[in-house]
């Protein structure tokens, strides 16, 4: 939609081969979460390793990253791309449940019924207090995935959907959840709307009068239903002719999967290679990170080598076709990476500010 326009939009696929039909639902399923900032007709699996593929894939549809499920010997893995020149985020799948599996097995779950195409709204807890360099380059890049929430300019009636990834201190592991956000006018007496429906409270033969009960109507509640007692906000906005601004009202979150519990293993600042920034399983010293970024540099003044190597022969084929001479040399143009072998070894750019780690131009 041109209301979108501009903002981060997600490829959603799975490599070739990648085991099990739950693996396809789960793409499905977080195509709906990213909805409408995503592609429902680009195809579920692209193969492992195509970077070419996938840039022109995601140029095609305008869309700025990729999140792709992968299988390996031991697990599952996502990698959140933003394309087409990184960052890299690697997780570790440890363990996923669909939505129409949490549907059925867990209570007060609704299926995602998302007709408004409203985006959905990112919540990040724990992540703040964490003092790590990874965390925090993590939430950056997870946040810059995201449409961006101005608080200055959001509109309540707007927000239909949070995500929300928790950080568990101890553990680093992610627990992702999906929930759709319900904003109701809340019920003077809980109990008496209970007891209206059939539901009537135990040891109601102690009591000497109606009076009792809706006086201490808190003793009668379930401990859920206490805590929804108390759960009443004012409201700073208009949300219908029933909710005005400065009213009371109540906000529910109703789960609509899937879950997820993801554990970060790496960050590389680029795609598909680039300077490993963080891994969970290798620890390096300095001088093999020096050796890898001298390799790095090695790799560019290479991959500069071949690309004009290429310009110089499409001349070459271009001026025989046309029956001129060949130029001497072909370079490239200005603002095309630079020629010669001073762009070419260039210094690496180190690790990005956090505050722009994944931002959109």
């Amino acid at each position: 939609a041109d209301a979108w326009a501009g903002a981060p939009a997600a490829l959603v696929v799975h490599t070739l081969g990648c085991a099990g039909k739950a693996v396809q639902k789960l793409v499905m399923d977080i195509r709906k979460v990213l909805h409408p900032l995503t592609s429902h007709k680009a195809p579920l699996a692209v193969r492992a390793g195509k970077k070419e593929k996938v840039v022109s894939l995601c140029r095609a549809l305008s869309l700025t990253h990729t999140m792709c499920f992968s299988t390996s010997d031991t697990s599952l893995n996502l990698q959140i791309v933003r394309v087409p020149m990184g960052p890299t985020l690697t997780f570790q799948v440890k363990s996923f449940e669909l939505a129409q599996d949490l549907h059925k097995r867990v209570a007060r779950t609704h299926l995602l019924e998302n007709k408004e195409g409203t985006p959905v709204l990112p919540i990040f807890n724990n992540f703040a207090s964490s003092q790590h360099e990874h965390i925090k380059l993590m939430e950056t890049f997870l946040t810059n995935a995201f449409l961006e929430v101005r608080l200055d300019q959001l509109q309540l009636s707007e927000v239909r959907r949070v995500v929300l990834f928790h950080l568990d201190k101890e553990t680093e592991l992610i627990d992702f959840r999906h929930y759709a956000v319900s904003v109701y006018k809340p019920v003077h007496n809980r109990l008496v709307k209970k007891m209206a429906k059939g539901h009537l409270p135990k040891k109601m033969s102690q009591l000497h009068s109606i009076f009792e009960l809706t006086k201490n109507s808190s003793n009668y509640l379930s401990e859920s239903d206490s805590e929804a007692e108390a759960q009443d906000v004012v409201l700073g906005q208009t949300l219908s002719e029933k909710l005005p601004a400065s009213s009371r009202a109540r906000i529910r979150l109703r789960e609509l999967g899937p879950r997820m519990t993801l554990k970060l293993t790496k960050i590389v600042n680029g795609f598909p290679d680039g300077e490993v920034l963080y891994h969970a399983f290798v620890t390096k010293t300095l001088q093999e990170v020096e050796k890898r970024r001298a390799r790095v540099r090695q790799l560019q003044k290479e991959r500069k080598l071949r690309r004009r190597q290429q310009a110089e022969n499409v001349a070459r084929k271009a001026a025989k076709k046309t029956k001129g001479f060949p130029p001497d040399r072909v370079t490239e143009p200005e603002g095309a990476g630079g020629s010669g072998d001073s762009a070419a070894l260039a210094p690496v750019p180190t690790a990005p500010a956090v505050a722009e780690f994944g931002r959109l131009p």
